[in-house]
């Protein structure tokens, strides 16, 4: 008989789920996952990679705390845009602009690492067709020479 781990036990093993998550993402892989629109890590994206919902991410105070706390580092290295605090007065158009910068310039660096990691894809590719090529060229001289030409 199986038995029901209780509500903390959940809790820790979300927070567990959470922890593991986290140390296997790279720079690149946080950054693919900013929301941009406000600045954050996309909370559904976390939670359908680490098997919860995504209240845990609101719920639980250990996960809610270590998130807060992984932004925070990802805000000083750079990764994610710093956060823009609201007023109750209009935003001047200087502050909307760098706003629009950072989230433009976040949205590059995903674009460009897709388009680095699909040129790697393609110049392998691209070697390995003219290896075959090279094999049979070698092939068709051969038939050649022994006077046996194809069509």
């Amino acid at each position: 008989m199986s038995k029901k781990l209780s509500g903390k036990q959940k809790g820790e093993g979300n927070f567990i789920n959470f922890l593991a998550w986290k140390e296997a993402q790279t720079d690149d892989g946080f950054r693919a996952i900013v929301n941009l629109k406000d600045g954050v890590l996309g909370r559904n994206i976390i939670a359908k990679a680490c098997g919860f919902g995504v209240s845990v991410l609101r719920q639980n105070p250990k996960v809610k705390a270590a998130l807060i706390e992984l932004e925070s580092q990802l805000v000083a290295k750079g990764i994610l845009p710093t956060k823009v605090e609201k007023e109750s007065s209009l935003k001047s158009n200087d502050s909307k602009l760098l706003d629009q910068n950072k989230r433009k310039q976040s949205q590059l660096v995903v674009h460009t690492h897709r388009l680095e990691s699909r040129i790697t894809e393609l110049e392998a590719e691209n070697e390995a067709l003219r290896r075959k090529l090279d094999r049979f060229e070698a092939l068709n001289s051969s038939l050649i020479d022994i006077g046996w030409a194809p069509l």
